[in-house]
C-alpha cells in the first residue's frame, strides 16, 4: 500500500474518538504506515494511513460538519443541504431542522440559503500566517529534546535575534 500524500498536503484524519478534522501531514512514517499530522489548533499526533482522507474525496460515510459524529437516528437525523453536500445534525445545525424540513423536497443550510462563508467547509490551513496565535485553543508540542538536556545550547538559541 503507497500513502498518496507528502509532507504539508491538507487532509482530513479520524482521531480515536471517531471525529474528523483537518490536519497539515508533518512527517510521514513507510515502515509504519503513519503520519504524524498537525492540526488547525497546533496540537500534532500520530495518525495511520487508514485514517487519513483526501479533502475533495467523496465518501459514503455520512458525518455531521459541527459535532464530527456519523450517529444518524431520530429525532436527530443527519441532513444533507442541497446546494453544498455539507452534512448536519437536526439540533446541530445553526437553526434546528425540524421534521417539515425534512418532508421538503429539497433543503438548504443557513450558510447557503444566506449566501455566507461556511465555517466548517474552509481549510483552516489557507489561511494559517494570518491567524492570530492567541486564538489558538491547545498546543501539545514538545521543546525537542536537545532543548530539555543540553542549557547551553538553549541559552545560544534565546539569545537569536528576534527578526530572523
Amino acid at each position: 500500500m503507497s500513502f498518496p500524500y507528502l509532507i504539508n498536503d491538507v487532509v482530513l484524519a479520524r482521531v480515536p474518538n471517531g471525529k474528523i478534522y483537518y490536519t497539515k501531514i508533518r512527517s510521514i512514517s513507510l515502515a509504519r504506515k503513519e503520519c504524524v499530522a498537525e492540526f488547525d489548533d497546533g496540537s500534532v499526533a500520530t495518525v495511520e494511513w487508514t485514517n487519513i482522507f483526501d479533502v475533495a474525496a467523496e465518501t459514503d460515510v455520512i458525518v455531521c460538519v459541527v459535532c464530527k459524529q456519523g450517529e444518524s437516528v431520530p429525532p436527530n437525523e443527519i441532513i444533507l443541504c442541497d446546494t453544498c453536500n455539507v452534512g448536519y445534525h437536526q439540533e446541530c445545525h445553526p437553526t434546528k431542522i425540524t421534521a417539515q424540513h425534512i418532508a421538503q423536497e429539497k433543503w438548504h443550510c443557513h450558510y447557503c440559503v444566506n449566501k455566507g462563508k461556511n465555517p466548517y467547509v474552509t481549510n483552516p490551513f489557507e489561511n494559517s500566517r494570518s491567524r492570530s496565535p492567541s486564538k489558538r485553543k491547545r498546543k501539545i508540542i514538545e521543546a525537542p529534546p536537545i532543548l530539555k538536556t543540553n542549557p547551553k545550547k538553549r541559552r545560544k538559541l534565546q539569545r537569536l535575534p528576534r527578526n530572523l
